[in-house]
């Protein structure tokens, strides 16, 4: 029986990879790749000749069930774009459905955009939340930082070179105060890292190649005024969401008291009737 091994490849350096990984990707039976254009790039590198097969976001259910197959007779390795397999990629079904056959899954750690950009950024000792890529609806994605902003940990995003700009707009929107550090085309040949408050890094922000971003709302998350309730409450009925579920979502976001809570979105309600 074989194992499902999540190996971590480069974010942008060849050279950013363990000699376990090489390892494994040598010896497992089958390779599962998010691309297999980009993991030729980096196979060939290494002289790797292991048999590779796509699976994406788009993989019909029979190539998830001929990966799993393989399992029976040897290793499978996972390897995504870059980083870390199950990350903001579609490695997690594969993931899921090993764990439900009974197979072993192990990590292959290595490179991960989201713990150099946390590093890097020097806002990050305490923790951080990630957050990976927001909702592109900007509704949405205003509740979503509203609601993430309220546990007041630094959050790490991905977002892509023709989103940033928007992105840093209603971050400074929303948080004009925050510390932003945005890192792009991390380990790669142009890398480059833009530090301040979002209004400063309009300007500055480059539409050629991948974000990871820390921001740091700087909110005092134990005054009222960090907690907009009015426009959580708003944005949770906007969406659809009914009464109860609007006020459970927001409970959930801020720990603010039930009762507050539910009165005030009553009012809202009848407002909006």
């Amino acid at each position: 029986m074989g194992t499902l091994y999540l190996v971590a490849t480069p974010i942008g350096n060849l050279e950013d990879i363990t000699l376990r990984a090489l390892r494994i990707l040598r010896e497992a039976a089958l390779i599962a790749a998010e691309d297999t254009r980009v993991a030729r790039k980096l196979l060939a590198h290494y002289e790797i000749e292991t048999p590779v097969v796509s699976f994406h976001e788009h993989s019909p259910a029979a190539r998830l069930r001929e990966v799993i197959d393989r399992l029976a007779g040897g290793d499978v390795a996972v390897i995504s774009d870059a980083g870390m397999p199950g990350i903001s990629d579609p490695g997690s079904r594969l993931i899921a459905e090993a764990v439900a056959q009974g197979y072993k899954v192990l990590p292959i750690p290595g490179p991960s955009s989201v713990t150099a950009a946390a590093a890097v950024s020097g806002l990050a000792d305490e923790g951080f939340t990630f957050v990976g890529f927001l909702p592109r609806k900007e509704s949405e994605k205003r509740a979503r930082l509203r609601e993430l902003a309220a546990a007041g940990l630094p959050l790490v995003l991905f977002e892509s070179p023709n989103r940033v700009r928007a992105l840093v707009d209603t971050l400074a929107d929303l948080f004009p105060q925050a510390d932003v550090v945005a890192g792009r085309e991390i380990t790669k040949l142009h890398e480059e890292w833009q530090r301040g408050q979002p209004g400063d890094l309009l300007d500055k922000l480059s539409e050629r190649g991948e974000y990871t971003i820390v921001v740091r709302t700087n909110l005092d998350v134990d005054s009222p005024a960090a907690v907009d309730l009015d426009a959580l409450l708003r944005d949770a009925l906007d969406e659809g969401s009914s009464l109860r579920d609007a006020v459970d979502r927001v409970i959930a976001a801020t720990g603010l008291p039930r009762r507050a809570v539910y009165q005030r979105a009553l009012v809202l309600n009848r407002d909006a009737s």
